[in-house]
């Protein structure tokens, strides 16, 4: 009798391995492209709910300012603007919500956590813009001094550095220091410092 032989088992274990890893891989695939699909669905879910919080936002600020006093103001109220609901999940999408932060302000004038409220972009100082305000409220200094009725000149050296430290947190040297670096002149102030002071350092650089 002629030995059997398996060279048949063999062709059909191999076609068995190749099948398992081709319907493997085709989960493997389909899987990803269900999570994907998911994503995709929280992503256009986050945009809507961020829109959502901007148009509540325009809302509240068409107010009449008494209007907004009256909903509890835009400084600091979770009412409106912590954990704010948009879509609950009740059909079968994320529960989704928006809060409006902003850095709190401690009662010395530093940063102390956060507030749920608004804050007044159009109020940040724009420190780039403070030499051109010295050269044009020096020019107008006189005038200014005529108008106050005073005998005391005005100093128009000093206006960029009242705004500079109305920050929080600000020195009277530091703010020297940001004055004299973004100036164009080589005249340091009192207690700035200029490229004379910063070509001494052990990494030398003008200011």
């Amino acid at each position: 009798m002629k030995p059997r032989r398996a060279f048949f088992l063999v062709i059909v274990l191999l076609v068995v391995v190749v099948a398992t890893m081709a319907v493997y891989s085709f989960t493997e695939l389909m899987v990803a492209y269900d999570d994907s699909a998911y994503l995709s669905g929280d992503l256009v879910q986050t945009r809507v709910t961020v829109e959502s919080g901007v148009d509540a936002l325009r809302v509240m600020l068409s107010k009449s300012p008494s209007s907004r006093v009256d909903f509890g103001g835009t400084y600091n109220n979770p009412q409106m603007f912590q954990a704010v609901t948009v879509s609950a999940g009740n059909d079968g999408t994320t529960p989704t919500n928006f809060s409006v932060l902003a850095p709190a302000l401690s009662e010395i004038g530093t940063y102390g956590g956060i507030r749920f409220g608004l804050q007044n972009e159009s109020a940040r100082l724009n420190i780039n813009a403070l030499p051109v305000i010295e050269e044009h409220l020096g020019a107008l200094g006189p005038l200014l001094t005529m108008a106050a009725d005073t005998d005391e000149d005005f100093d128009a050296n000093n206006i960029a550095v009242s705004l500079l430290m109305a920050l929080p947190g600000m020195t009277e040297d530091v703010a020297d220091a940001i004055l004299d670096w973004i100036d164009e002149d080589e005249e340091a102030r009192p207690y700035g410092a200029e490229s004379e002071f910063y070509v001494s350092q052990p990494t030398p650089y003008s200011a």
